[in-house]
């Protein structure tokens, strides 16, 4: 059984689909832990850290069923095999428990990395908005102070007066439009983290009764491998 004690995940998988039934539950049994210790709670901080760590999580899905799928093999043709599956299943339900509180937590930091990138698109966005808005405004008082160093009338011409309307119209309404946006912009942001709070209490309070049937079913394999025990004195 040492032999797989510092086993990476890669060779552990190679050990799970060539082993003995004994070497391929040791060799599963130490990637696990292998894992656990290497994404504990809070330990994913950057995009690279949660692409890695999905991997691996990915890699110990496919090792945990496995060494599922070869457990019931064996436990069929044994005199309890009800009693050895359901030893077995409680092994595989352990283990995806395990696996599965690093993969929550990857998806939070991908979920909270969209978001962020989100905000920072459209931060920029309103940044380019607000310079052209002053470039524009810049521009147009430019050419209104030109027009009125050239004319040598007491009053502005009508034309000037016309043009500068227009261009105040325009700045305007490009105000208000950017306005708009951002306020749309703000009212989707609220509701996709709506919708995100809403989906993790729905995992939540799906998780919870998943936990709840898993017990009960393990109640009552329990109460029928004590039946089993019981028949057989």
């Amino acid at each position: 059984m040492l032999l797989f004690c510092c086993l990476p995940l890669a060779e552990a998988q190679t050990v799970v689909t060539s082993g003995t039934v004994e070497e391929q539950s040791a060799s599963a049994s130490t990637a696990l832990d292998e894992l656990l210790a290497r994404y504990p709670a809070g330990s994913i901080h950057t995009t690279e850290d949660a692409s890695r760590a999905g991997d691996d999580v990915h890699k110990m899905h496919a090792l945990i069923e496995a060494q599922f799928a070869d457990e019931q093999k064996l436990c069929f043709p044994k005199f309890f095999a009800t009693s050895c599956l359901i030893d077995a299943k409680e092994r595989h339900r352990v283990a995806v428990a395990k696996v599965r509180a690093i993969e929550i937590e990857v998806n939070k930091f991908k979920r909270r990395a969209n978001v962020m990138a989100r905000d920072k698109t459209v931060a920029a966005k309103r940044n380019k908005e607000a310079a052209e808005l002053a470039s524009h405004a810049k521009e147009n008082q430019s050419a209104i102070a030109d027009n009125a160093a050239e004319s040598s009338q007491a009053s502005v011409p009508s034309s000037a007066i016309r043009s500068q309307g227009s261009a105040d119209d325009r700045i305007t309404k490009h105000q208000i439009e950017a306005k708009k946006r951002q306020a749309a912009e703000a009212e989707n942001e609220k509701r996709r983290a709506s919708h995100i709070a809403a989906y993790e209490k729905k995992q939540q309070e799906s998780e919870a009764r998943q936990r709840e049937i898993a017990a009960k079913k393990l109640e009552k394999a329990r109460a029928q491998k004590d039946k089993e025990a019981s028949e057989s004195k």
